[in-house]
C-alpha cells in the first residue's frame, strides 16, 4: 500500500514537472505569429516601389 502511495506521487510529480516545462518553454502561438508578421513587413520593406519606376 505504501508503494503504490509513493508510486502515485511520484507520477503526479512528473506529470506537473512535464507540465510546467511545456507552459514556460513550449512555443507561443502568438510570439510566433507576431514573428511571422514582422518578418513579412520586413520583405514587404525591402520590395523595390514599382509606382516610381517608369520603362520609357
Amino acid at each position: 500500500m505504501l508503494q503504490s502511495i509513493k508510486w502515485k506521487t511520484i507520477c503526479a510529480l512528473i506529470f506537473v514537472s512535464v507540465l510546467a516545462a511545456w507552459l514556460l518553454l513550449g512555443s507561443n502561438p502568438l510570439a510566433n505569429a507576431n514573428a511571422g508578421q514582422l518578418i513579412l513587413q520586413q520583405h514587404i520593406e525591402q520590395l523595390a516601389d514599382v509606382k516610381q519606376t517608369t520603362t520609357e
